[in-house]
């Protein structure tokens, strides 16, 4: 029995991982991770990029920034 909340892991030493992968549940699957390193993007680019984790079936997406110190020397 699972008597943990929803989306935290089994625990039963004989439970069958495998149709859990095959078939994931919500929440779970093909994240898409757009990292945006700083380059001048146009409107048309960035809906472009933005559009093409969906069409290859992503269901949730991540984004992240690249940040970088200036130190004077």
């Amino acid at each position: 029995m699972n008597d943990s909340p929803h989306g935290y892991p089994r625990r039963e030493a004989d439970f069958d991982v495998l149709p859990g992968f095959r078939n994931p549940p919500a929440g779970y699957g093909e994240v898409a991770f757009y990292w945006w390193l700083g380059e001048p993007l146009t409107r048309e680019r960035l809906t472009w990029q933005l559009d093409q984790p969906g069409s290859g079936g992503a269901s949730a997406g991540c984004k992240s920034t690249m940040r970088t110190a200036i130190s004077a020397a």
